[in-house]
């Protein structure tokens, strides 16, 4: 009889038995590494069961997921040696999982555990607040099986890494992963659903160390990501798509679907690799000024603000950033709505652009690709990407825009165009531009704007090559400013001062003038400033060399 009643008890498998759910779970006192099967979370709900073992522990908390406690000597634990199951909290599947969510990672902060989510559709309608997120590794079964809804409950974000005294004290959460899952504002993929009015994610103080991977961000009605102080990790093979719909959004500052700012600190060492962004209708990536060391590797962007009924903006934003911008590699579609709008905006503080190709759907096509800004400290800026771009772009006032544009010390001189309809392509603020060994294909008709615009003489513009439908010589007009020389170039001169030059004494080009051997002028007043080779006499002829 007393055999009989051990194997029809609840207390496992002493004997044998099942537990029907963790309230009858913390009734059972256990005995040490003593198994118990239980049945489901919660009656009715058929999930979140498993084998649990007792475990003597005075210290331990009852976090609902992993550790149930039965007395002050100990309770109930599940197995984490393959981390924290989803569906451990109850059933994430049916209903809001907000709070079964917090469960979670609360669970996984105490027992410095992994999570893993379940297939299938996981509803959140409020906010999974991540709070003690340090070590924390969250993923899914991949983008195309895990889908985290953030419905239209409220207009909250939808996720939210930050320490508790993040406010008080700035405290970072490190090392922080997410990957291989979807997060979205849409229930379905079914075009006429309607998206909720949320930011995806929001990161604060998460570095050193984050990495988000293989994460789907789509169809939110404002950002994927707002990062603040965000230090030294990865966005790896993500897709960013559908975002920043809601017409009832008054955001103008950090509207883009990633945005990155600086709060106490800034953003630092953040690399974008190998992710798509498509449809964003505000625009793709924007940087607050001073965030430091950006990456953009290998992605590709299309479809981006290409609807009127959105503000024009830039599509990559990034201000000034004077210790390092980098982009390497990649694909941008030139299709945005305002074609006058230049696709990326950097700084001039140590930025660099290398093998990134800016094309146009088809010939007729094309937009204004880059204008590089001025930078605080105006470091330099070196460029060497290809751009399909336009000769006649005008903007809303039918004001002339050069698709390539820069505020002073820019290196375009291995970039190759293509230029459709061949006119204004190059607009030279500042000082020191060089595009002297750009290759440049025409096609289409003669435009009737100058080429390259400049203020200043200093730049080196000689040396581009033009093919195609329209040569140099056919050009309507080649520049604004007269400039014979380029930094670098020797000529024979005319010294038409009358005092004589020692080697190595530089001079107004004011007062030299082309020659021959023999002294007879030929040509205008060169630009810039010139050094002597040799000692020339007073109205004497000799060999200079343009320095600037």
């Amino acid at each position: 009889m007393v055999l009989i009643e051990d194997i029809q008890s609840s207390d496992g498998f002493k004997y044998i038995g099942q537990c029907p759910d963790i309230n009858a779970l913390r009734q059972i006192v256990g005995t040490v590494n003593q198994k118990i099967l239980l049945n489901e979370y919660q009656v009715g709900e058929g999930t979140g069961g498993g084998e649990l073992f007792w475990l003597n522990s005075s210290s331990l908390i009852d976090d609902s997921v992993t550790f149930f406690r039965v007395n002050s000597s100990g309770g109930w634990s599940r197995d984490l040696s393959s981390g924290i199951q989803g569906l451990w909290a109850g059933n994430i599947l049916s209903g809001d999982a907000t709070q079964k969510l917090n469960l979670l990672s609360t669970a996984a902060a105490n027992r410095k555990s992994s999570i893993t989510l379940p297939n299938g559709t996981i509803k959140v309608s409020g906010t999974w607040v991540i709070n003690q997120g340090d070590d924390l590794f969250i993923t899914g079964q991949g983008m195309g099986n895990t889908h985290l809804y953030f419905d239209a409950t409220t207009n909250d974000p939808g996720i939210v890494v930050k320490k508790s005294d993040y406010d008080s004290h700035k405290t970072r959460t490190q090392n922080f992963t997410l990957r291989d899952l979807t997060l979205s504002g849409s229930a379905s993929d079914v075009s006429s659903t309607t998206w909720s009015k949320r930011d995806l994610m929001h990161l604060y103080g998460v570095g050193f160390d984050f990495h988000v991977s293989n994460v789907w961000f789509y169809r939110f009605g404002r950002r994927a990501v707002y990062a603040v102080d965000l230090w030294d990790g990865d966005f790896l093979n993500c897709k960013i798509q559908s975002g920043g719909n809601d017409p009832s959004w008054t955001e103008t500052v950090y509207q883009h679907a990633l945005c990155f700012v600086r709060d106490a600190d800034n953003c630092n060492a953040v690399r974008i690799t190998h992710c798509h962004f498509e449809d964003l209708q505000r625009g793709a990536i924007k940087s607050q000024d001073f965030n430091h060391s950006f990456f953009l590797m290998n992605n590709k962007f299309e479809s981006c603000t290409s609807s009127n009924v959105f503000p024009a903006v830039h599509v990559i934003d990034v201000a000034d950033s004077f210790r390092n911008f980098v982009m390497f590699g990649g694909l941008c579609v030139l299709d945005q709505w305002a074609a006058h709008k230049h696709f990326i905006r950097i700084s001039n503080d140590a930025s660099y652009l290398s093998g990134v190709r800016f094309t146009s759907p088809s010939r007729a096509d094309g937009a204004a690709c880059i204008d590089v800004i001025a930078g605080e400290y105006q470091t330099g800026a070196s460029i060497n990407c290809h751009f399909d771009v336009r000769g006649d772009i005008t903007d809303g006032n039918a004001q002339v825009v050069y698709p390539i544009k820069t505020a002073g010390m820019t290196d375009f001189s291995t970039s190759t165009v293509k230029l459709f309809n061949p006119g204004a392509t190059f607009e030279l603020q500042g000082q020191r531009n060089d595009i002297s060994s750009v290759k440049v294909f025409t096609l289409g008709v003669n435009g009737s704007q100058t080429f390259v615009y400049q203020v200043d003489t200093s730049n080196k513009v000689r040396g581009i090559e033009l093919s195609g439908a329209i040569d140099i010589d056919g050009l309507a007009s080649f520049t604004n400013i007269t400039s014979l020389f380029d930094a670098g170039d020797v000529a024979i001169l005319k010294n038409m001062t009358t005092s004589s030059l020692l080697p190595g004494t530089t001079v107004s080009a004011s007062y030299l003038v082309p020659c021959d051997l023999a002294g007879n002028a030929a040509g205008s007043t060169p630009d810039g400033v010139w050094r002597a080779a040799s000692f020339i006499p007073g109205m004497g002829v000799g060999l200079f060399e343009r320095v600037r």
